[in-house]
């Protein structure tokens, strides 16, 4: 991590949860190119439920990503029950798209299920979004 992405967050974590959320998507809007550094930061914060699912709602909007490595933060940093639950509603209409969004989601779940359930969990939601195709 650079130096002034790292100033950043020792910024950010002097704020409480929801101020932080709201300068990161102040500052990182997904009309800007550079809305990826949010996602860095995000994975090195410590977010209260109600930010974590607003961050993750704003950022995975606008599904499928180029890469895992939003799937893989927000998998991180919150519970997988919720994650799946914010994927589902911005789930893609498009085939191609729901294609893209498997190849990249499906790793990044697997690898985040740490216990026989959440791998039981993401293997049955999974097969239900699958039949969307």
């Amino acid at each position: 991590m650079d130096a002034p992405t790292r100033q950043e967050l020792d910024e950010l974590r002097k704020l409480p949860s929801h101020e932080a959320a709201d300068l990161i998507l102040d500052r990182y809007p997904l009309d800007n190119i550079g809305w990826g550094k949010a996602i860095t930061l995000i994975e090195h914060g410590s977010w209260a439920v109600p930010d974590q699912v607003r961050l993750a709602e704003y950022y995975l909007s606008r599904l499928p990503h180029a890469n895992d490595r939003a799937y893989s933060v927000f998998a991180k940093v919150m519970q997988l029950e919720r994650l799946l639950a914010v994927i589902e509603r911005y789930w893609p209409q498009n085939t191609d798209h729901v294609d893209l969004l498997l190849y990249y989601l499906r790793p990044s779940l697997k690898q985040a299920s740490k216990t026989d359930r959440q791998a039981a969990l993401v293997a049955e939601w999974l097969q239900k979004m699958e039949r969307t195709l």
